[in-house]
């Protein structure tokens, strides 16, 4: 084994628990979204500032060539990064932001764009509604009029639509006709989808949905969580951004909220975006915020040694009622995925899904939510693969 001394590393984490600004080379600092595609990080801004680029984490920001128009939000397809602006309608990069072409809806409001099946769906301000193109762009209809639409997400062959004073809508034939779902709540800020849930920011709480949109229930009883704006899922952990009191997060649905402000101050936080180790937030006046996961979500580097090779241990206690511990080691930085099966074969939960550098890791898992019974974890990390079976009783 590889040695590597991390006395310093350790005396960092237990100083720096919170969350630390990183707006090097970032001149507007009022963002409106944050979006990742691979590890380059954007920062869409306004007023009248553009698009910033980050391509080592945040610590230094390059203002790009689109840069004089208001960020509303941003979609991400493969290599292609869509900017939906204010008024100016859709600009479109495919060379991660060197250069931008002005695509669809110039003169529109365009707040959230979405493909699904080939098909675009755009949701607009100004009472404009969603319009809908099945010909890559060329020609648009309005599929939905007088509704002024925030956020729209995806969802298998759903679309969900999040808008002001109408709740959220539902489409089923990739944006064709859309209708209103029950949902406690007139204004929905924003949604995001991962797995089998889809959660909403929204006027009165967060809402969870986990038959694709059938039902919606408040996962923030007695409002815990207060003006929900923005919101990010990874691995089931439920991340979201509030006007004024910074940022919420829970690993169980809402049972129980935690209220991760440190160092920020009750910032009225606009977006919210994980990228690999870190979780980052967008804010109306601090620009960005960044935090390392693993002081949230309880995933720690344990030791000062390196493995030599990949290896994942049984969980101990095992039986377990009902928090269990996982260890795992790699011996080189990599993407990592650390899932949670029932007897069935179906996904119960991520407890990994983003690259960690090279260590031993131990993370908890708290089955509280699920009943008796054996389940199954596996770990694929680069081209390792391995399952363990552990025992629930309760």
């Amino acid at each position: 084994m590889q040695k590597l001394i991390l006395f310093t590393f350790f005396i960092t984490i237990n100083l720096c628990s919170q969350w630390i600004q990183v707006n090097n080379g970032l001149s507007n600092r009022q963002v409106n979204s944050l979006v990742k595609s691979g590890n380059i990080l954007f920062a869409g801004t306004w007023p009248d500032s553009g698009v910033y680029i980050s391509t080592n984490y945040g610590l230094n920001w390059v203002r790009s060539s689109l840069n004089t128009f208001i960020v509303n939000s941003f979609t991400i397809q493969q290599n292609n990064i869509f900017v939906n602006t204010y008024l100016e309608g859709i600009f479109l990069s495919t060379n991660y932001g060197q250069n931008w072409n002005q695509t669809f809806l110039n003169n529109y409001d365009v707040n959230a764009f979405v493909i699904n099946n080939s098909n675009y769906i755009a949701g607009n301000g100004h009472l404009k509604g969603i319009y809908t193109s099945t010909n890559f762009g060329l020609n648009w209809n309005q599929a939905l009029n007088n509704v002024d639409v925030n956020d729209i997400v995806a969802k298998d062959n759903y679309i969900f639509a999040g808008t002001t004073n109408n709740g959220i809508y539902q489409s089923s034939n990739n944006g064709l006709s859309w209708s209103l779902v029950p949902i406690n709540t007139s204004t929905v800020y924003s949604l995001s989808t991962e797995l089998s849930i889809i959660v909403a920011a929204a006027y009165r709480g967060v809402f969870l949905s986990t038959n694709n949109g059938l039902y919606w229930f408040a996962i923030d009883s007695n409002y815990q969580v207060p003006i929900p704006y923005s919101v990010e899922i990874m691995a089931n952990n439920i991340f979201v951004g509030t006007m004024g009191y910074s940022v919420f997060f829970t690993s169980n649905n809402g049972d129980n909220w935690l209220h991760i402000d440190q160092g920020m101050n009750n910032a009225r936080v606009t977006s919210l975006c994980v990228l690999n180790e870190y979780i980052f937030a967008g804010t109306t006046l601090n620009g960005v915020y960044r935090r390392h996961l693993s002081e949230i979500i309880g995933l720690q580097n344990i030791s000062e040694e390196i493995p030599d090779k990949f290896f994942l241990s049984q969980n101990f206690p095992n039986p377990f009622n009902p928090i269990t511990n996982i260890n795992f080691g790699l011996p080189q930085k990599t993407f990592v995925k650390l899932v949670i099966f029932d007897l069935q074969g179906r996904e119960v939960l991520q407890l990994v899904n983003n690259e960690l550098s090279a260590g031993l890791y131990n993370i908890d898992f708290d089955a509280s939510h699920l009943p008796s019974s054996v389940y199954f974890y596996s770990i694929v990390a680069k081209n390792f693969f391995e399952v363990k079976k552990m025992v629930l009783v309760k």
